[in-house]
């Protein structure tokens, strides 16, 4: 074989190794931001309903929207002290207080289970980001 012909079959041969290392980066790029875009919505999603949980609590309750997020997260109404019936009479014999530790202990698990939820996601997004990555460097690799 001559210098010429090694030299073409050198030359090619780089270009197809350039040329596979570019479409994979283009892929893995193009997957990983279309899969990043879907979870990203989902984020947004499960954020604006737990907004709109606080917003909904906030406005029930006539406080406004830093003081839900207060009652929300203190150890304040933690447990239920009474039963659904005791509650209700209670709050119907006049004690108004009862009302909002009623509202504030009805809505915490709904936003816990939100921002459970939201926490998973954001996991879920980091690994499905390392696990892609991982698979195709490996099928392209080969």
């Amino acid at each position: 074989m001559t210098t010429k012909k090694k030299q073409k079959q050198a030359y090619w041969r780089r270009r197809s190794i350039e040329y596979e290392r570019d479409w994979t980066k283009r892929c893995e790029e193009t997957i990983e931001k279309r899969l990043a875009r879907y979870y990203q919505k989902a984020l947004i999603a499960i954020k604006d309903d737990i907004l709109k949980l606080y917003g909904t609590f906030a406005k029930d309750n006539g406080i406004d929207f830093d003081e839900a997020r207060r009652l929300l997260s203190s150890r304040e109404f933690k447990e239920w002290r009474f039963t659904m019936q005791e509650y209700l009479q209670q709050i119907a014999d006049g004690n108004a207080g009862l009302q909002r530790e009623l509202n504030t202990l009805a809505m915490r698990p709904r936003i816990s289970r939100l921002e459970k939820l939201y926490s998973e996601t954001l996991q879920e997004l980091d690994k499905l980001g390392r696990d892609v990555n991982q698979s195709i460097n490996e099928r392209f690799s080969d």
